[in-house]
């Protein structure tokens, strides 16, 4: 297992907060491969896509059965692994009854193991990699002041995932000069004995609904799939597109300010600091 690495984030333009922030992190990637060498996983390490039938209907169950898969793997080069990261995060109280000590951990697992294992305890498959800062509390302060801290914990929280992520976007481990579309990938040896060259893909990030509108960057009320406005919830079918990131980060950055935060805003992101997760 890869080890800890301490990091800082510079605080002292928050005037509730002087000192530096310190937290600690694993590397997803080195992660990863620790996960894919594990000698007693290598009976249940699926590196393709699979569909299954029963009496000529479709059945979904693992994440390598439906077309999320088979559509990333389409794009890969032939012999190409797919790797699908799974990060589980959860605000947990460190006491029971008493007291008021919380930690923000975050966990992450791959979906090329089966959920039967990958969920068992004893395989330890499901790896903490990160503590994230628990928000401050407001009781002492002005309605001001809280809004302002609000402002600063939610950013505090995408500059911490910003390192944690930081080795997803580090294409120097294998760049090629001749490469404009370059995608992340590594080479590890399987706990079955054989090579393989992984690209890495996020397949999915489990929270609780309060942690994805921090995580997303979305006002309270907010869909955290598609942009339907609060007073729609409940409509059905839904005739509202799902989020797209891509045009969230390319609004986020386009000169025109007045535009972009009307737009934004009407899709319930908030402006407060870049989201990492919109780029990946």
């Amino acid at each position: 297992m890869n080890s800890w690495t301490e990091a800082v984030i510079d605080m002292t333009q928050n005037a509730n907060q002087y000192d530096l922030l310190k937290f600690w992190y694993r590397d997803p990637i080195e992660t990863a491969k620790w996960l894919l060498r594990q000698t007693y996983n290598s009976q249940n390490l699926v590196f393709s896509p699979e569909r299954s039938f029963t009496n000529g209907i479709r059945e979904y169950g693992e994440m390598y059965t439906g077309d999320w898969w088979w559509n990333e793997q389409d794009k890969l080069t032939t012999g190409a692994s797919l790797v699908p990261f799974i990060f589980l995060s959860d605000s947990t109280y460190l006491t029971a009854y008493i007291g008021d000590k919380k930690i923000w951990s975050v966990y992450m697992t791959i979906g090329n193991l089966s959920s039967v294992v990958r969920m068992k305890p004893t395989t330890h498959s499901v790896v903490m990699i990160a503590v994230l800062p628990e928000k401050a509390k407001y009781s002492a302060q002005s309605d001001i002041s809280r809004q302002k801290q609000a402002i600063w914990d939610h950013w505090i929280v995408h500059e911490v995932l910003k390192v944690v992520l930081q080795p997803l976007f580090d294409y120097s481990r294998n760049r090629d000069p001749n490469d404009t579309h370059p995608s992340l990938y590594f080479h590890t040896l399987c706990g079955g004995g054989n090579w393989h060259q992984c690209f890495v893909r996020i397949g999915a990030w489990l929270a609780d609904y309060p942690e994805h509108m921090a995580l997303q960057s979305l006002h309270a009320n907010s869909c955290p799939w598609c942009e339907v406005p609060a007073l729609k919830f409940g409509d059905y079918p839904s005739v509202f597109p799902h989020r797209d990131h891509q045009v969230y980060m390319c609004l986020f950055y386009n000169e025109d300010s007045t535009q972009r935060v009307a737009q934004l805003t009407e899709w319930g992101i908030r402006m407060t600091t870049d989201n990492v997760l919109w780029r990946l």
